[in-house]
């Protein structure tokens, strides 16, 4: 790809005119003004991150897993760490680079560290190379390099997907009649879903009905229940206790 056909291409870790663009037009993050998060794309100049969303673009001066789990906090969704601790402990979800996930919609990491770009699977328009790389084409966002390759980034979006699948099989399931992971989702008619569509892993279900959901919920009150039992002063403070 030549100069010209790059520049409307956001390089993950190069600053550029287009990085320049995107923070002119960003606003402050908040997130209880945000429903869907499309990406989130740590700079390459400064700490801090870039939100894309369907209402527009925000800036957060933390990392993304903070910003992250700033979001979670506030909605009141899964905290991340107690959710990549249930997926590790299930078995079927993999054992590292666990997505985020919450009843609505997820976000899967690309790389392992706190500062790596987190991508919505049914926000990705398309995948295509560039040169020796890739880029993705983010639904109201940008194209963006990544420094991953296709199959990986298949595979990452892929078991987001399906933890998705599963934690709404475990919410909707008396409202929403399916057997697959494909019936919970809302995949939207893109070239990079249909490759979802395609992905074996998503035509069947791992684990039974609820088995996530419950899991989650048991881990979270072990670990609060904990910090409460730890903290004294906290306990003192609750009444009902």
């Amino acid at each position: 790809m030549n100069t010209s056909k790059r520049l409307d291409v956001l390089e993950d870790k190069v600053w550029s005119s287009l990085w320049e663009h995107y923070y002119e037009s960003a606003t402050s993050f908040d997130p209880l003004k945000v429903q869907v998060i499309n990406c989130i794309i740590p700079s390459p100049r400064e700490a801090g991150a870039l939100i894309f969303s369907d209402e527009g673009i925000s800036f957060s001066q933390m990392n993304p897993q903070k910003t992250l789990r700033h979001f979670a906090s506030a909605h009141c969704f899964p905290e991340y760490k107690i959710l990549s601790r249930c997926l590790k402990n299930n078995g079927n979800f993999g054992k590292y680079k666990f997505p985020w996930v919450c009843a609505f919609f997820a976000l899967f990491p690309l790389e392992g560290s706190e500062t790596t770009i987190w991508l919505n699977p049914a926000k990705i328009v398309d995948l295509k190379k560039m040169q020796e790389s890739y880029y993705v084409a983010i639904e109201n966002g940008p194209k963006l390099t990544v420094p991953i390759h296709r199959r990986r980034i298949i595979s990452n979006a892929e078991v987001a997907c399906l933890v998705l699948a599963t934690m709404r099989r475990g919410h909707f399931h008396f409202i929403t009649k399916g057997t697959t992971p494909l019936d919970f989702l809302e995949l939207p008619d893109t070239p990079f879903a249909k490759v979802l569509r395609g992905r074996l892993s998503l035509q069947y279900f791992r684990t039974p009905i609820g088995e996530l959901n419950r899991l989650y919920n048991k881990a979270y009150s072990l670990y609060h229940c904990n910090d409460l039992i730890e903290n004294r002063e906290a306990v003192d403070r609750i009444g009902w206790y």
